[in-house]
């Protein structure tokens, strides 16, 4: 993420700025793939200082994600992800239908299709589902 500011990121956003929003924010912003809450709370865990308990990351998550600091990725039949946003260009994701794995992809997601007269695109998200090498393997199951 460009700007390391989480507190006034959050402040800018109209938050209060809390222990917990901007431990979720730093967290999301220095991974490479998108984390589901409990994977967040496995991260916190492992650094130094209070961690906060389950409900209060949901809910740091929650109002991140209300205030487009945090994006919600549409996965299917698991546990919702989330990245933070960043002031790069919008990519693509890769989920592992196997082990539910979520990677980020390199490379931009294709143009934009034509849209009817008068709409106007907020979002773009592409996932693709597959397998990952692992689970291709036999390895995971």
């Amino acid at each position: 993420m460009n700007d390391p500011d989480f507190p006034r990121r959050i402040r800018d956003a109209g938050g209060r700025v809390t222990a917990a929003r901007v431990a979720v924010l730093r967290c999301l912003a220095a991974t490479e793939e998108p984390l589901t809450p409990d994977e967040v709370l496995e991260r916190l865990a492992q650094t130094a200082g209070p961690v906060p308990d389950r409900v209060t990351i949901y809910r740091a998550i929650e109002w991140l994600a209300a205030h487009g600091l945090v994006r919600q990725l549409a996965t299917v039949g698991r546990a919702a992800r989330y990245e933070a946003v960043e002031d790069r260009e919008t990519h693509a994701h890769f989920q592992c239908r196997g082990c539910g794995q979520t990677r980020c992809l390199p490379a931009p997601p294709p143009p934009l299709p034509p849209l009817p007269i008068g709409y106007v695109a907020e979002r773009v998200e592409l996932v693709i589902h597959g397998l990952c090498a692992a689970c291709r393997a036999g390895e995971r199951r």
